[in-house]
């Protein structure tokens, strides 16, 4: 199965407050499109259009540079992730949940139940689309990936999140009695 980044972690924080970065990225901001590579200012031009340039930042991850740009236009919002040669790695807009298709918005509505949905993307990595659901419940997110025929692919919890213990072997009851206490029999 294909791996998926969560990018609606950064979709939301994009919307709200800037590109994210994790603890393992390095994050520079860049203030003038001229002093990027020329293949990545090619792309840019032609991602953003006569969009507006919000913010735009060099990013190292695991040794990898991109440059993350986020845009925006007549309400619309959207981020873009480009490789030093120019390659667009990553294109995430922001969409309302009416402006997808009615599989799609089932399969999110079904997936958001008793949950709030903090924001939807449609995103296109590596040539790939699919869109993105950040939903929260009780305080927690969780990200669901939905094809574009409106199956859901995967559900993710972004690492930032609290996960739930996992159970190790010595940690298993033996013999039907639980292990570390319990009850004694009589």
């Amino acid at each position: 199965m294909r791996h998926y980044r969560i990018v609606s972690r950064l979709v939301t924080l994009i919307l709200a407050a800037g590109l994210a970065t994790s603890s393992f990225a390095k994050s520079d901001e860049v203030f003038d499109v001229s002093k990027l590579p020329k293949a990545v200012q090619k792309t840019v031009k032609e991602q953003v259009a006569d969009g507006k340039i919000v913010k735009m930042r060099k990013e190292t991850v695991d040794r990898r540079i991109a440059y993350g740009v986020e845009c925006a236009k007549d309400g619309r919002k959207w981020q873009i992730e480009v490789a030093p040669d120019g390659k667009l790695l990553l294109r995430a807009e922001e969409m309302a949940l009416t402006n997808l298709s009615a599989a799609v918005q089932k399969t999110i509505q079904q997936s958001a139940t008793n949950g709030k949905i903090e924001s939807i993307a449609d995103v296109t990595e590596d040539g790939q689309s699919y869109y993105e659901a950040a939903v929260t419940f009780n305080g927690q997110e969780k990200t669901f990936i939905i094809g574009t025929d409106g199956k859901l692919i995967d559900t993710q919890i972004p690492d930032n999140q609290a996960r739930l213990p996992e159970i190790r072997s010595e940690d298993l009851p033996r013999n039907g009695e639980p292990k570390g206490g319990g009850y004694e029999k009589p």
